[in-house]
């Protein structure tokens, strides 16, 4: 009986590390490696599991400003002042809220790929623990050249 294969995918745009701009990719890591397919460049990478020597990412929080108004709050001040509560009630208001953007970072042979993750971060965390049970010694390891 064949053994299967464990592999996750991700979906993102390709930022540095390989010979195309930033495009969009696929991303795999299996128990064979990493395959990364920039689908709109007709180009395929294949990274063997024994090249790689780390997988980690890395969020970037940005604050988004955006306005706000209701329609509820018009009518509200509507009935409760007339056309001036209406204008006042329909004022919008600015809110903030947090975007975050998350990287995947493979590091192989003295290289290093990074991708902007699509996916939320959960999808991220499966791909380095997938590659932590793949290839245990890597866990948690710094390398140091001297």
């Amino acid at each position: 009986m064949k053994k299967k294969i464990k592999s996750k995918q991700i979906r993102g745009s390709h930022v540095s590390g390989l010979d195309i701009p930033e495009a969009p990719v696929l991303l795999t890591l299996s128990e064979t490696g990493v395959v990364i397919l920039a689908y709109t460049m007709k180009k395929e990478y294949r990274i063997d599991i024994e090249k790689i020597s780390n997988i980690t990412s890395y969020s970037e929080k940005e604050e988004e400003k955006y306005q706000k108004s209701s329609f509820t709050k018009t009518l509200v001040g509507a009935a409760a002042l007339g056309p001036v509560g209406a204008v006042i009630g329909s004022r919008p208001k600015e809110k903030t809220r947090d975007k975050f953007t998350n990287y995947l970072v493979i590091d192989y042979s003295d290289k290093q790929i990074i991708i902007c993750a699509d996916e939320d971060i959960f999808k991220v965390t499966d791909i380095i623990r997938l590659f932590e049970k793949i290839k245990p010694q890597s866990k948690g390891v710094t390398s140091v050249s001297l």
